[in-house]
């Protein structure tokens, strides 16, 4: 039996209007609803040691999602109307045209805003891919008012290793001056075999000469259970690593991390510690962040609960923040899953801190066809929700107190057409058994030779993929209970298929 591994990626569409609220999590700020998907994606690691993979834009491709499904129907755009009340009717307001590549890739996502007469420009992405379909290369581009030209702000270029973890990322400004890219900052990142993050080293771009200089570096060292013992951050100082902060690590009987303590390295006084609690599925269901005060007394500074269903849906989170001991701020979030695992909606609720009550605050609401799975849609890097079918349209509403009612307020159409290029691969939809599967399935299918399977949530990201044989058990006995897709291509063809992990 082969072993996955599990591949750690983050969707970079942040959808809730309060989840923009940065919480700190080991000195790296991250919004509410980054944290979430951390979480969901497995990243319990990166919320360990702060190496959290942020990326910053909205709008433009989830860069690690699954952008390579050759579906039968492509998105060309997505239309947003804003509600006049008024009037009461939709009114267009912006839109992103999807252009992709001949492998169903995104290439270009360019973005217009109406002014009442016409469409006009508002930014542009574009996207270069390697050999193995990875993004290699994003370019973001912004309107000029004064040129009236659409002109580089941003780019990011990435490098991996040879497990396909990301080896380096690095950020360059668009001077508009020397009408040059200038480094901003880079981040090189060394694993373990199986995935497991050892070294991160942070560097900056030096204006003076043009050079990356070194910053930060974050190392994990190990035990003989190949958990993490400890790990030291330090910063570069003189031209040599100075230990800046240390952290220790302790794991239950199920080699689940529940506490890690952060501790001064030059004085040794500990200042920040962190409690993990998990589900009997090994869903995190409970993070707790404190600080050391002024008085040498542990405070609260961050706390998430969760609850989940059967199938690993999360349909319940609630968020607390605390500064010096006071609370800052609370949300709670309830989303609800249709029979076929579709995110159909999800309610905000606001913490008042005066009346201690939750107040409804912001929701989303799904329309779906669920006669057209994601495996015949690509790409599906816009789709923000856990999705399993076609999306359609996401309506957005304010809370009203004095109405008491849900107010309309946004309106976002996805539109597509039938592909009939000769890249689209014939899909099998593939055999599965046992499925539901608690610890592996087999795959029932006359592979002649060895291929690779690709396993993927149903947000589209690669949470796994490993080599396999005819009749080989597939181990997947890592992964949380919940709803998952599987790719192979064999004999030319491409080949598909669901399954649920449930205990």
């Amino acid at each position: 039996m082969k072993k996955l591994f599990p591949l750690i990626y983050l969707l970079a569409i942040s959808i809730s209007l309060f989840s923009q609220r940065t919480i700190d999590i080991n000195g790296t700020e991250i919004s509410i609803e980054d944290f979430r998907k951390q979480l969901k994606n497995g990243n319990i690691l990166g919320l360990q040691t702060g190496t959290l993979e942020i990326t910053e834009e909205q709008g433009g491709a989830d860069q690690q999602s699954y952008s390579s499904r050759s579906g039968s129907e492509q998105l060309l755009r997505i239309l947003r109307n804003r509600y006049d009340t008024v009037s009461g009717t939709w009114q267009q307001s912006s839109k992103d045209e999807i252009e992709t590549t001949a492998l169903k890739k995104i290439e270009a996502v360019n973005g217009f805003y109406w002014n009442n007469q016409i469409w006009n420009p508002s930014y542009n992405y574009q996207y270069d891919y390697d050999q193995e379909g990875r993004i290699v290369k994003t370019v973001f581009l912004g309107f000029n008012s004064s040129t009236n030209l659409i002109e580089p702000i941003r780019k990011e270029e990435r490098a991996y290793d040879v497990h396909g973890n990301i080896a380096a990322v690095s950020h360059y400004d668009w001077n508009t001056s020397t009408t040059l890219w200038e480094k901003n900052i880079k981040n090189l990142t060394t694993y373990t075999a199986s995935g497991v993050l050892v070294e991160s080293i942070t560097q900056t771009g030096d204006p003076g000469s043009g050079q990356w200089v070194n910053a930060s570096r974050y190392e994990a060292f190990f035990n003989t259970n190949e958990e993490i013992n400890y790990t030291i951050r330090q910063s570069w100082e003189n031209g040599i690593w100075v230990n800046d902060k240390i952290t220790t690590y302790t794991y239950n009987a199920d080699n689940q991390l529940i506490q890690n303590i952060t501790s001064d390295a030059i004085s040794g006084v500990d200042i920040q510690r962190r409690f993990y609690q998990y589900d009997i599925d090994g869903n995190m269901i409970e993070y707790l962040n404190q600080k050391m005060n002024s008085t040498n007394q542990w405070e609260d500074s961050f706390k998430y609960n969760a609850s989940f269903d059967n199938y690993g849906n999360e349909t319940e989170y609630i968020i607390y923040s605390w500064t010096n001991g006071i609370l800052n701020f609370g949300v709670k979030v309830e989303p609800q899953f249709d029979q076929f695992g579709n995110q159909i909606e999800k309610v905000d609720y606001d913490f008042d801190i005066l009346t201690n009550d939750w107040i409804e605050y912001y929701k989303w609401e799904t329309v779906v066809d669920t006669n057209t799975p994601i495996t015949e849609i690509s790409p599906t890097n816009y789709y923000p929700y856990l999705i399993n079918n076609k999306m359609l349209k996401i309506y957005g509403s304010n809370w009203d107190k004095d109405a008491n009612d849900w107010i309309p307020i946004s309106e976002d159409i996805y539109e597509y057409q039938t592909t009939t290029s000769n890249e689209n691969l014939n899909v099998d939809q593939l055999a599965l058994y046992p499925n539901p599967a608690a610890d592996y399935f087999v795959i029932d299918a006359n592979l002649t030779q060895e291929t690779t399977l690709h396993i993927f949530s149903t947000l589209g990201q690669q949470v796994a993929e490993t080599t396999i044989s005819n009749g080989q058990q597939i181990d997947v006995s890592m992964l949380n209970n919940g709803t998952y897709l599987c790719r192979l291509q064999a004999d030319g063809q491409q080949h598909s298929g669901k399954f649920v992990v449930q205990r």
